[in-house]
Formats: C-alpha cells, structure tokens, sequence
C-alpha cells in the first residue's frame, strides 16, 4: 500500500513540476545489484532466472541514484510478475559509442500486443493481456520509469512479442 501511494505522489509532483533530480555518479553496476536481490526471492519461487551481464569497466551514469533504482526496481519487478514459471529474465549493461550506457532488461514473458503498447506510458492503465495480473499493480509503473529517465535526460525503448518476451532499453548519458 505504502508503495503505491508512493508512486501516486510521484506522478503529482512530476506533473506539477515539482519532482527534482540530483545528477551525479550513479554506479548501473550497483543499483543493478541492489534491485536484483530484493527481486530475488520472488524470482526463485516462480524457478526464473535471474541473469546479469556488465561490461567490463563500465563508466557510471550521469543520473540520480534514487531514480535509477527506481527505475530498475519497476522493470525487474514487472519482468518477474510477466515472467512465467520456468522463465528467464536477461540484465545487461554496457557502453555506447559517444558518451552513453544502455541498460537492457528481456524477459521471456507474456509479452505484449502491438495493439496495448500505446498503453504502456499511460497513468493506472496495465498493457497486460491477461487478467492474471490485473490484481497487481497500479498501472504505474512504466509510466513513471518513462518520467524519471526522461528527467535524467535519458531515453526509453521497449521492443514485444505477444506471448515471447519484452525487452526494454534505457540509455543514459556516461558521468
């Protein structure tokens, strides 16, 4: 519950202008690991894979560690929920040419259809297809990963197949 108010908050005030980010060197590597074991638990209970892959000396991001987490929390939280028994969910980080990281998380969920997919940015809409997971979550949570890596001058991409996997990329700018 306290979550979700949370994430209510977090709308109003980027809405009404009034959510700040502090930009500063953010270890992916760290708020990657951070993310993943407090997803852990659930991951091991539906048997899914958790995978991290880092490139080798990669540079910290010009962004805000709060965010970053939170961003990273909502992705691996929803890949886990969308992730049958049995699945897997890939996490990768690396370096771009001219001054960028990419974070890539690909799940092999439920995925999504092309026709929900302009569902994803909207507030307390699920793009899901099923109604398995209608009872979880506000529709929140990609809406707000939109919003903070937008503010920390990044960008998002999502890539689905119905009933294969999501894949979302986040790229933000090397500190």
């Amino acid at each position: 519950m306290l979550q979700v108010i949370n994430d209510i908050l977090n709308v109003l005030k980027i809405e009404a202008g009034a959510m700040d980010v502090d930009l500063e060197a953010v270890s992916i590597e760290q708020c990657k690991e951070s993310c993943l074991r407090m997803m852990q638990e659930r991951a091991y209970a539906w048997n899914i894979s958790l995978k991290t892959t880092i490139s080798p000396l990669l540079p910290d991001a010009h962004a805000d560690e709060v965010r970053v987490k939170q961003v990273l929390l909502n992705l691996i939280s929803n890949a886990v929920k969308f992730t049958n028994l049995g699945g897997s969910i890939d996490n990768l980080a690396g370096v771009l040419g001219d001054g960028f990281i990419e974070v890539v998380l690909c799940d092999t969920g439920t995925g999504i259809a092309n026709k929900r997919m302009d569902d994803m940015c909207k507030h307390f809409v699920q793009a899901t297809n099923s109604q398995q997971f209608a009872h979880e979550g506000t529709g929140l949570g990609f809406a707000l990963v939109k919003s903070f890596t937008e503010m920390m001058v990044g960008q998002v991409g999502i890539e689905s197949t119905f009933s294969e996997g999501t894949a979302v990329r986040i790229t933000l700018s090397v500190f």
